[in-house]
């Protein structure tokens, strides 16, 4: 606490440390939950066999299957067909552009 100066009020410094936890949780997005093939990634992740005799170390290995498959999962599901989804978008674009460019030279020479 600092001294009263003009004001009524005393100003307080805090002493804030920064306190490391460990590493964040794994996230689950959403979006997961509509796709049709979640439920099969949880299941056989969860179902694998798992070493540790606390039943605490058993769920971290089981929660750490599932997290492994689902990072996987996601790469397999969402992040190629974006990149399939793109791929489509730049032939397409390449496409239009040859068949402008033909009809261009059409009218030039026609």
């Amino acid at each position: 606490v600092i001294l009263r100066d003009v004001s009524d009020h005393c100003p307080l410094i805090l002493n804030h440390k920064v306190l490391n936890w460990g590493p964040k949780p794994f996230l689950f997005n959403n979006c997961w939950l509509s796709h049709r093939g979640i439920d099969g990634v949880v299941r056989s992740s969860w179902m694998k066999q798992v070493q540790g005799s606390w039943a605490a170390q058993r769920l971290r290995g089981k929660l750490l299957n599932v997290k492994i498959a689902l990072k996987k999962w996601n790469i397999d599901v969402f992040e190629r067909s974006r990149q399939k989804e793109l791929m489509d978008g730049i032939w397409c674009a390449r496409k239009n552009k040859l068949s402008l460019l033909a009809q261009k030279a059409r009218v030039r020479w026609g």
